[in-house]
Parts: structure tokens; sequence; C-alpha cells
């Protein structure tokens, strides 16, 4: 955690610099932490997919070393944030964004506003459970939603890394399947039908006018969303499958950065 803590302030520092402005008038900053962030400790949870950060607190080291106030959440529900005020939800009030990376989370917005649970965890759909008796997953259950859909799981389906013309990201697993190769666009099909099954617990669950998908593995399109609305409409509520809307997100990569950018103006405002 400290090193990456160090480099998340050079970069900070760095990107200031070459926009000519100094620390001092920034008034708030967000850090996006891809895990859950405990609300009432700010210390990351043990289900991240970066396992030497559990425990750490990321908004209060940041703090000390910049001097500025600094909040941390979980980077599905800020990406959520952005497609909800200038994405794929605007206009809406409750929705789902699914963030497809090396672990996969969800943020979900109820009346409008990014709902976290009662200590910050609510979204870990990585880890609802599929296959009682699939793959073992980082979390110690079996057959979660994250070995089916997981960038480390889904290359693992392929021949071995590192051979000649075998993807070695996700990248590279949508740009084969967009090229035809049946290894890759089966992999991508799977991952879509396992999706759909999951996201049709959300749906009846939540109800939402919107299902967004974002994260590497969306740059799969129909590849992975045909699969996956299929799925969902044999597991979820036809009065509920008829009302959502599923597309995929329309900030892509910036999805989570614009989502910080939101969140770190409404601090300093509040902060005011």
């Amino acid at each position: 955690p400290g090193r990456g803590e160090r480099r998340a302030v050079w970069l900070v520092e760095t990107v200031l610099a070459a926009a000519r402005v100094d620390l001092s008038s920034v008034r708030s900053v967000c850090a996006a932490v891809p895990g859950p962030v405990d609300l009432d400790t700010g210390e990351v949870g043990a289900i991240t997919c970066m396992p030497a950060w559990a425990g750490a607190r990321p908004a209060a080291d940041l703090s000390d070393r910049l001097g500025v106030p600094v909040a941390a959440e979980n980077d599905a529900n800020l990406a959520a944030r952005a497609e909800l005020a200038e994405g794929a939800g605007r206009g809406l009030r409750h929705l789902v964004y699914v963030r497809l990376a090396e672990g996969v989370g969800a943020g979900i917005v109820v009346d409008g506003r990014v709902f976290p649970g009662a200590g910050g965890t609510a979204g870990e759909i990585g880890h609802l459970g599929l296959d009682e008796r699939g793959q073992v997953c980082r979390c110690g259950n079996r057959g979660c939603l994250e070995t089916h859909v997981g960038s480390r799981y889904l290359l693992e389906m392929l021949p071995v890394r590192g051979t000649a013309g075998t993807p070695g990201t996700v990248a590279e697993l949508v740009e084969a399947a967009d090229a035809g190769d049946p290894g890759a666009r089966r992999v991508v099909a799977e991952a879509g039908t396992a999706l759909g099954r999951a996201l049709a617990m959300l749906v009846n669950l939540f109800n939402p006018e919107a299902l967004v998908i974002g994260g590497d593995l969306a740059d799969a399109g129909e590849d992975l969303m045909e699969p996956m609305r299929r799925s969902l409409e044999l597991g979820a509520l036809g009065t509920a499958v008829q009302r959502v809307k599923v597309a995929r997100g329309a900030l892509g990569a910036d999805a989570v950065l614009r989502g910080a950018l939101a969140a770190a103006a409404a601090s300093a405002d509040t902060a005011v």
C-alpha cells in the first residue's frame, strides 16, 4: 500500500504541475478503490482484488501525504455515479452499473443515490454463488460469478498463457473474439451467460430501470451482451425484464475517473 500511495501522490502532483495548479488550491481529492471500503473506518475490505490492501486506510494515508481532505470510494460505485449523471443512466432513478475487470463489482443506485449498504459491501456481485461445485473463488466460496467473468479466470480458460497467439489480457481476448477465434468467442459467450444469471437476481431484488455494463470485458459488445440478455430473460421476472434497459456504459474507461471527480467536487462543496 505504501508504494501505491506514494505513486498516487506523485501522479497527483504531476497532473497539477502540468496544469499549473498549486496543490494548496485543491479542496478535495477522491481515490477509487477496486473493492469495498468500510463506511465507518475507511478500511479496504478483505475481498478486494488487491489482497495486500486489505485493512489499509487509503483516504487517511493520502490525506496525510497530500495535506488535503481525501475520500476513498469503491470504483464501481463511482462509475455508477458518473453513468447516472452524464452517461447511459442519465435521467433515471434506479440502476445497476456492473464493472467487469480483475474482479466484478456493481454500483447500485436506488432513488438517485448510490446504495453502499450497512458497511460498504453492497454491490459485491462477483461473489454471488452460481455453482456450488464450481471453481474455488479467492473469497473461499465455490462457483462465484467472478470465477466465470473475472479477468484472471477468463484467461485461465484459454490455452497456456504466453504461447504464440494466445490472449494474455482481456483486451486481447476481446480482440480475438472480434476476429472470430472460436475459443475466445466461447469464453466470452459463457461469461455473458453467467453474468445474465447473476443480473437476473439483481433485477428481481431491485427492479432497476437500467443495467449498465462497463469494464474491460464490456468491449466485447454483442458477443457478451446477447447471451447475457438471453440468460437474464430466463432468470428474471417478466415484468421486471420488460422495464429494464440493458446497455453498455457510455463513458467507457473514463466512468470511474468522472465519478471520482464528481465525488471530490461534492465533498468540497459540503465542506464549504
